[in-house]
């Protein structure tokens, strides 16, 4: 039991005792006696906007172009790519931040304003999606 007690204060971050890797989704901190910690004290869930992978002590933020809802993401194919008409123009989002500006257009995992002028013919109102960074027919057709 002495030995026991010693290990989970000796226990490095990331590791549980005796001497596992932290479950991905999650984050073991100093002591942590479970894969998958949830106390707060010796660990927890991995945030949104966050992947922790196996045995991390940090959390991983989500890169710009991506946002994640949920917790416990575990790589950063996790993470998905911000929506058609939205941008993600920072890294650890929850959710899109901006919407594409009118002009241009957006498509899947979007992080630069004003990158994809509105096509020729067309008018691209705020929040105008587009399929494909090659889409000509995004917006509306002038008439």
């Amino acid at each position: 039991k002495q030995w026991y007690q010693r290990r989970v204060r000796d226990c490095r971050p990331g590791t549980t005792t005796p001497s596992l890797e932290c479950d991905a989704g999650f984050i073991c901190l100093l002591g942590a006696d479970s894969a998958r910690p949830t106390d707060g004290v010796k660990g927890r869930k991995c945030p949104a906007g966050f992947y922790c992978e196996q045995g991390s002590i940090t959390p991983i933020p989500c890169p710009l172009g991506t946002f994640r809802g949920i917790e416990e993401g575990a790589q950063e194919s996790d993470c998905q790519a911000c929506t058609a008409g939205l941008m993600c123009t920072s890294d650890g989002l929850t959710e899109p931040n901006e919407e594409c500006s009118a002009g241009y257009f957006c498509p899947p995992g979007q992080f630069q304003p004003m990158k994809y002028k509105c096509p020729r013919g067309y008018y691209c109102p705020n929040g105008t999606a587009g399929d494909s960074p090659d889409d000509t027919d995004a917006g509306r057709r002038c008439r």
